[in-house]
């Protein structure tokens, strides 16, 4: 059975107060949802082990998928690391 409207609506504002403390400790920098209501993204600096803990705060609540982003200083990198990989076979 599904939950009354109240009660969905309590249980995504606590979950938007676990959000607002994510943010204020400075583990996220970044969150958003999209107008569809249900897809979303976070931005975060943390490591691949503190992203792991932090979301298993969240499930099975919430649904993840995880795609590591480069900026350009560690693009350019390894660009450099693959392209002396490469002059070297």
């Amino acid at each position: 059975m599904l939950a009354a409207p109240q009660e969905g609506m309590k249980a995504r504002m606590k979950l938007l107060e676990m959000v607002k403390a994510e943010l204020n400790a400075g583990r996220l920098s970044e969150w958003g949802m999209f107008s569809n209501g249900v897809d979303g993204y976070a931005i975060t600096e943390l490591s691949e082990e503190d992203i792991l803990a932090t979301l298993l705060k969240w499930m099975p609540v919430v649904k993840y998928k995880v795609i590591l982003a480069l900026n350009i200083h560690q693009t350019i990198e390894a660009l450099k690391r693959a392209t002396a990989t490469i002059q070297a076979e």
